[in-house]
């Protein structure tokens, strides 16, 4: 293996996910956290209802398949369709609307919703590898990261060189305890997705060098 796949989505400018047409406070901004701390577990019984994003553009054909921020992974129909069929494991869905600005206005000044779309997703997959079966630690050039808060081990954030000591068969994967809030696709699940048109924002990371800057 050459590189990893990662997932990362594709760019949509600025978004923010909202609740019950408001931003998240109190009880509903619990669920953000877990998703951008991204400790690996189901949301399912914190998630609030009534979940929407506003993206900021006013096209809806600029909406793509999978975009993401800071940790939250909206996926349109076609691609949850695709990951279902995968049968990725330790994965999970909750519906919401995209909403797009209303045509000819500027949203840093005067933000009117325009077209809402429905059949949108928020994704959140917390199917983890355990590093040390697949990753040669002392033969890679890791950048570590260190916790200034609490008792977090230190965790991967970065390589100049990542050296793989076994196959990776999982077609979608984290890495527990490292390198958080990337996910990674095996070949086949990309050439599915590119088959099948969507506009995922997959690439290619190199094993040689790859620096997640802060």
């Amino acid at each position: 293996m050459t590189d990893l796949l990662e997932l990362s989505g594709e760019p949509i400018g600025l978004f923010s996910l909202r609740t019950r047409g408001q931003m998240p406070t109190g009880a509903d901004h619990v669920f953000l956290k877990v998703l951008f701390d991204d400790n690996g577990r189901s949301i399912a019984d914190i998630v609030a209802a009534d979940l929407s994003v506003h993206a900021s553009t006013s096209d809806p054909s600029e909406i793509h398949d999978c975009f993401r921020q800071s940790g939250q992974m909206i996926v349109s129909g076609a691609f949850k369709i695709l990951v279902e069929q995968f049968q990725i494991p330790n994965t999970e869905f909750f519906p919401l609307n995209v909403i797009t600005i209303a045509t000819g206005v500027d949203y840093h000044r005067d933000w009117r919703d325009g077209v809402t779309l429905s059949d949108y997703w928020l994704m959140n997959c917390w199917n983890r590898l355990d590093a040390t079966h697949y990753v040669d630690f002392e033969s890679s050039n890791l950048h570590w990261q260190k916790s200034f808060v609490g008792h977090r081990p230190p965790w991967v954030r970065g390589w100049d060189k990542l050296c793989l000591k076994a196959e990776i068969k999982e077609d979608m994967f984290g890495f527990e305890g490292h390198l958080p809030l990337h996910r990674y696709v095996s070949p086949r699940f990309k050439e599915a997705a590119d088959t099948a048109g969507l506009r995922a924002g997959i690439f290619q990371r190199s094993l040689k060098r790859f620096w997640i800057k802060d």
